[in-house]
This record gives structure tokens, sequence and C-alpha cells, in this order.
């Protein structure tokens, strides 16, 4: 448990300030260009530098562990909690925006 938890939330917080990179030149890029395309070679996509699965891999098996063996309250709620943070990295904001008319 030692080695999961700080991998996990490190590998979030990676996520959070990751840089993105073309797939043809592999240049590098704090935001993506406006136009959504290398501006170096014109011709390569930006993708993420960090997966998602990066992210995730040791968290379902900190669960397990805990669970199994019946760990400390103290790394369930840290591991509940880790886990709140990576599923709010990954949701999908279109979908849980709301209208303001839904307030009226």
């Amino acid at each position: 448990m030692s080695h999961f938890l700080p991998d996990i939330t490190g590998n979030a917080r990676s996520f959070s300030r990751q840089n993105f990179r073309c797939t043809k030149c592999n240049a590098k890029y704090r935001r993506i260009p406006l136009k959504g395309e290398c501006t170096k070679c014109k011709k390569g996509n930006i993708i993420l530098t960090i997966a998602h699965g990066s992210v995730i891999k040791y968290l379902e098996i900190a669960k397990k562990i805990v669970s199994k063996y019946g760990l400390s309250n103290y790394l369930r709620q840290r591991i509940d909690l880790i886990e709140q943070e990576v599923k709010s990295l990954f949701t999908d904001e279109k979908k849980s925006q709301k209208s303001l008319l839904e307030y009226a």
C-alpha cells in the first residue's frame, strides 16, 4: 500500500498538469494550438502525453487489498478520497453541465 497511494495521487496530479504532443514530429505544447494541429510540421495530430489508464491502473488493486486484508479505516478513507479525485478528473463536463433554466 505504501507504493500504491503515492503513485495513484502522483499520476492524477501529473494528468491534470500534463502537456500535449504532436504524433508526427513529437513537438510538445503546454496547451493545444488553436488550429488543433501541430504548428511546426502542420501534419500531426495533437494528443495527451499521459494516458487515462496510467492514472487508474492501481486503484482497483488498492481497493481489493484494503478489503481483503482488512486494513485500517485511514487507508480505506484515503483510497476513497483518491477515487473521488480521479473520478472528478474524468467526468465529462458536457454531461454534467446544467442549464440556467433548470434553476429558475
